[in-house]
Parts: C-alpha cells; sequence; structure tokens
C-alpha cells in the first residue's frame, strides 16, 4: 500500500509571507510536516526563475498565492493599488511555475485562503495547469494531520506519474547511497581508479564511459520495486494512439536536437538521409578507441501501413472470413468460388497479397531472418532493417544527419541478431513435399 509520509520523505520548501506567524495556517502545515520528520526550509519572499536550480532537489514545494499583503504598507496602499499589484504577483508566480515544470517534476502544492478554482482557472489560462501536477488546497481544509496526507493521497491517486517519480526517487535514493558506500568501502580512491583505467582504453569517449560504469553500478544495487496498483487502477481520460507511441518512443529512442546532439559517435546512432535510415551497430569501444571513427550502419525505411498486417483470420457470425487487420470477404462470395472464377481469383490474389505482408502478432513484428523492425522510433511507426548489407560512414560527414540514438536492450539486440546473421552456416533446404507428403 502507498505511504505518503515516506512518499515525501526529504527537503521541503515553503514559500509564504506568514511562514513566521506561529497563528497563521501554513504554520501549523509546516508544523505537521515537521512532526513527520520532514525538514522544511522557509522563505518569506516570492519564488523567483532564478531559484528554479537551487529547487529542483526538494521533495515537494509549497507555494502561497497572495503575496500582495507583504509587498504593500500601508492600510491606504491596500486600498488604492490592491489589483495591478496583486496582479504583477500573480504573473509572476505563474511564470514561475510555469518554467519549473518545464525543467522538473517536483510536485507543486498551493495552500491558500483563496477559492482553488479561481486558482485552477488562472493556471490553465497560464499555461501550466494540463497535467495537474500542482496540488491546490485551502488551508483550512488540511488542518490535521490526518487530513493533510488524506489529501496528498487522494490527490496521487489521479497523479500516477508523480507517484511513480516519488516511489523511484525514494528507491534509486537508498540505492545509490548504498552503491557509492559499497565503492568507497573498497577503496577510497575508487573514482580515480576506474576514471584512469577508462581514459587509458579510450581516445576519447571517455566521459560517457565513466558515466555508462556509474549506472551499471546502480542498477546492480537497485532494491526490489514494489508500486500500489490501486494507483494505475484510476480511470483516465482515453490516452491517444500518439500518446502511447511517444511513451514507448522514450522508453528506446533518445532524440536529437541541436542541443542535446552530442560531439562523439555512439553505438545506435540514427542517421536520416532523405527516406533512407542509417543505423550504427558498431561497438562503442570501437567508437571510442577510434580517433576519426567510422560508423558500421544498416540501411532501413520506414514500414508503410499497406506493408503491414494484423496475423490471423476467422470467420463470423455471418459467415464472412474476417482478416486480422478488418479486410474481409462476404459469405456469399466464397460459397461462390466454386462456380464463380472471378471470386475465386479475387480470394486468391488477396491471399498472395496478404502473404507478402509483415505480419504483427502478440506485440511483436514476424521478421524475416534477414530483416529487423524497431517499433516506435524516429517519430516512425516502425522501421525496418536490412542485415544483409553494411554500409560504412564516417562520423565527421554525417554526425549531424543523425536524428537520435537507439537505446538498449533493443540496438543490443539488433547487433546480436546481426553477427548471428553473418556467421550463419548455409544448409540445404528441406522440400516442400518431404514435410507435406499429402499435398
Amino acid at each position: 500500500m502507498m505511504n505518503v509520509r515516506e512518499l515525501f520523505q526529504g527537503i521541503a520548501v515553503i514559500f509564504d509571507d506568514e511562514i513566521d506567524d506561529d497563528q497563521s495556517k501554513i504554520f501549523k502545515i509546516k508544523q505537521l510536516f515537521e512532526e513527520q520528520n520532514i525538514p522544511v526550509a522557509t522563505s518569506k519572499e516570492q519564488p523567483s526563475k532564478e531559484m528554479i536550480p537551487s529547487l529542483q532537489n526538494a521533495a515537494f514545494i509549497i507555494v502561497d498565492w497572495n503575496f500582495t499583503d507583504k509587498k504593500l504598507g500601508s492600510v491606504e496602499e491596500r486600498i488604492l493599488v490592491p489589483d495591478t499589484l496583486r496582479d504583477e504577483s500573480e504573473k509572476e508566480l505563474i511564470e514561475f511555475i510555469k518554467d519549473f515544470l518545464q525543467c522538473s517534476l517536483v510536485p507543486i502544492f498551493i495552500f491558500t485562503a483563496l477559492k482553488e478554482d479561481g486558482i485552477r482557472s488562472k493556471l490553465r489560462n497560464g499555461g501550466c495547469l494540463e497535467d495537474s501536477r500542482v496540488f491546490i488546497k485551502n488551508k483550512e481544509d488540511v488542518d490535521t494531520e490526518e487530513h493533510l496526507f488524506n489529501e496528498m493521497e487522494s490527490w496521487l491517486l489521479t497523479m500516477p506519474s508523480v507517484y511513480v517519480l516519488k516511489e523511484w526517487e525514494r528507491i534509486t535514493l537508498r540505492s545509490k547511497n548504498k552503491m557509492l558506500l559499497r565503492l568507497y568501502q573498497y577503496s577510497p580512491v575508487w573514482a580515480k581508479i576506474v576514471w584512469d583505467m577508462i581514459k587509458a582504453d579510450s581516445e576519447h569517449g571517455y566521459q560517457h564511459e565513466f558515466g555508462e560504469f556509474l549506472t551499471r553500478s546502480l542498477s546492480n544495487c537497485v532494491d526490489t520495486y514494489y508500486f500500489d496498483e490501486t494507483v494505475f487502477d484510476t480511470k483516465l481520460e482515453e490516452i491517444s494512439i500518439e500518446e502511447a507511441r511517444k511513451v514507448l518512443e522514450g522508453e528506446r529512442f533518445f532524440s536529437y536536437d541541436e542541443h542535446t546532439k552530442p560531439q562523439q559517435a555512439y553505438t545506435g546512432d540514427l542517421i536520416k538521409e532523405g527516406a533512407r535510415y542509417y543505423l550504427n551497430i558498431r561497438a562503442q569501444c570501437d567508437l571510442s578507441r577510434d580517433g576519426a571513427p567510422c560508423y558500421y550502419c544498416l540501411k532501413g525505411e520506414k514500414l508503410k501501413e499497406k506493408d503491414m498486417a494484423i496475423s490471423g483470420m476467422e470467420f463470423n457470425e455471418n459467415g464472412d472470413l474476417v482478416f486480422g487487420d478488418g479486410e474481409q470477404f462476404s459469405f456469399s462470395i466464397i460459397t461462390g468460388i466454386d462456380k464463380n472464377l472471378d471470386n475465386r481469383t479475387q480470394i486468391n490474389a488477396a491471399l498472395k497479397k496478404r502473404d507478402r505482408k509483415i505480419f504483427f502478432r502478440h506485440g511483436t513484428f514476424l521478421e524475416r531472418a534477414d530483416h529487423i523492425i524497431i517499433p516506435c522510433i524516429a517519430e516512425e511507426v516502425a522501421i525496418e532493417f536490412k542485415l544483409k548489407d553494411i554500409e560504412i560512414k564516417e562520423f565527421q560527414k554525417d554526425k549531424d544527419k543523425r536524428v537520435g540514438r537507439l537505446l538498449p536492450p533493443y540496438i543490443t539486440r539488433i547487433q546480436q541478431k546481426w553477427a548471428h546473421y553473418v556467421v550463419r552456416t548455409g544448409v540445404l533446404p528441406v522440400p516442400e513435399n518431404v514435410v507435406f507428403p499429402n499435398k
């Protein structure tokens, strides 16, 4: 079961001009967190964009919506210019929240004395509430420990991405500390030892290799995950096909842009030239050791809808023959095959055409021995790569044509299948009549 108190362990940050007032609601909320052994850092100033880098390691952030009273001085000032100052303050806060959500998954809590719907409307109009990562609650509704954590739990049940983030953070932080302590016990200078070994073996790219060493070490130390299934049972709006494809692509393919395109060559680098793709399968160690590396590329092209089909066929309740992808022939056409040459010709042509397609079954494509297919990469439904030909490309000439990098285990599977293909031993084909003597 979900334990909200454990999920939000870490340092909380509160921005509220009443935080030092022991009679205020926010002071009480601060105490509720501290009673759960959650340290709280506070500020009476409204957060600014410049603070964002320092806030990305927080467990969560609490922000008051209204800092106007602190900015205003006398009662006369509050009467004469509240709207202008309030609007400016809200605009700055919305911009902060918007920028923060674009670069961090740390949840933002807004505890306020104002109406929640009004704040949601302003955030939505400001373009920063599309994913509901902002938790908004009236201060009066979280006046006890039970109310506070019950409300947080209810919110998490509607936000599986935030829940997964916090659970993953909890496990990986514990695993990271375990890994680093273990390495330190082996040697206080373990980092120097590993760095020197990797650098001595690489012409360039040792920065990446050192990072990969840390990632592998962490992966080997990660504790068993346990996620509360009730979070994922929550009914959400219908998920579009495009959303599903983007999620799958994010798991297997790292897209490059002008800011993320690396200056070194990587296994899995994908080059695009017109409609043709080239996938680099050369081992990373060779790329790192080579001062002027070349790519060993498999050629590929995107699969078109007409080239793919869902495996299987069956007769429906009307007696019509229905293929897995929906194509069908009526009962009358099928029953008249023996009498109507045109019907027979039409169905035979359809079957032969279908036999040439690439079939999809149980979540994967049925590949030819000399081809391999990777779905959901480079914004394509699927790309088919041919194993027969390797084209050598110079990294320096083609590095700007890279659109991204295929990640393990997918690039590893391609390397393995290609290696098996090039070293295979030819064998005699078996005559069809030997296997099927009665046909």
